[in-house]
């Protein structure tokens, strides 16, 4: 609806129906409002900075009347309506306003929700100068944005913030880290997650994999690997092994085939039917091929899912078996 609205502005289809001084007016109200109030102000409000959205000169008048609104808002749902609306008109003019709100427990929510959504390098700036002044629910929630928005400069501060005694802190942290996911975050994490407490440890691993899924998008295949290496190992539970192996398939194409014709021949049905799972992931009709002479050493049931697995591969070299 709103993208369907700024296109007919865009295109001049519609003509400005409003004032700068209605607009005032609204946002006074919005300000001010409590749920139960009547909310006809907020909506004519929304209307107009949407409409305003496709005018750049209309879009900045808009934006200054939402921050002179915003300044003197006094009601928990005023300042959540406003800066709501500064998502849609928002620049890098807003963003000294929202720093400040950052440390206010009824704004900071929806202040790091604009920050995170700007695009301007001023906007993560902002949220990292921020990260010291804060704590509780407001910190975790900046730590969040920082690593939604890949910013580097943060690592140190996330790295110390991962030895932190607050578990909602460190998690927040390694999950950041692993978004960023540069040698010297991965390098942090891996160190963690020696000492860390088991709850903390299974946050880390799971940042762990996506730094290594990361790694891959931009070219650092061996850095990847030598993370997915790590967690082909009986000190994971099966579902980081079946990840670090499918990792590796997805690195070094067959070569990791042996490393899953082992595992699908464990003792364990579990680990069996969870790595059968994954054979369309091994290539080459080589593969194929092993993965066939392992059908009579197995259990009926892995048979069936083996065979299964095999007609989803769609190679022949699977027919005679």
């Amino acid at each position: 609806c709103v993208a369907l609205l700024l296109s007919a502005y865009a295109s001049g289809a519609m003509a400005q129906s409003f004032t700068p001084q209605q607009l005032d007016e609204w946002l006074k109200a919005g300000a001010s409002f409590e749920t139960g109030k009547d909310s006809g102000p907020l909506v004519q409000a929304e209307k107009a900075i949407i409409e305003s959205a496709a005018d750049p000169k209309l879009r900045a008048a808009s934006e200054a009347s939402l921050l002179r609104a915003l300044e003197t808002a006094t009601t928990r749902e005023g300042r959540g309506f406003l800066c709501r609306q500064l998502y849609i008109v928002g620049t890098v003019r807003c963003i000294p306003l929202l720093e400040k709100l950052l440390a206010d427990p009824d704004a900071s929510h929806m202040a790091r929700y604009v920050l995170a959504r700007l695009e301007y390098p001023e906007a993560a700036v902002a949220l990292h100068r921020a990260l010291a002044g804060t704590s509780g629910a407001a910190r975790v929630g900046i730590i969040n944005s920082l690593g939604e928005l890949r910013h580097e400069p943060a690592v140190n501060d996330l790295v110390e913030l991962l030895q932190s005694d607050d578990l909602e802190s460190a998690s927040a942290a390694a999950r950041s880290l692993g978004c960023i996911g540069d040698r010297h975050a991965v390098k942090a994490l891996r160190d963690r997650r020696n000492t860390a407490p088991s709850g903390l440890r299974q946050r880390i691993d799971h940042a762990l994999l996506f730094a290594a899924e990361g790694a891959v998008t931009v070219g650092r295949t061996d850095e990847a690997a030598a993370t997915y290496r790590l967690f082909y190992t009986d000190e994971f539970p099966i579902h980081f092994r079946r990840a670090g192996l499918r990792g590796l398939m997805g690195i070094e194409g067959a070569a990791p085939t042996d490393l899953l014709v082992k595992a699908i021949q464990d003792e364990d049905p579990v680990v069996r039917s969870q790595m059968i799972a994954i054979m369309t992931d091994a290539q080459g009709s080589s593969a194929t091929r092993m993965f066939a002479n392992l059908l009579p050493s197995l259990p009926v049931d892995s048979q069936i899912e083996m065979l299964s697995m095999l007609a989803v591969r769609g190679d022949s070299a699977a027919v005679p078996a």
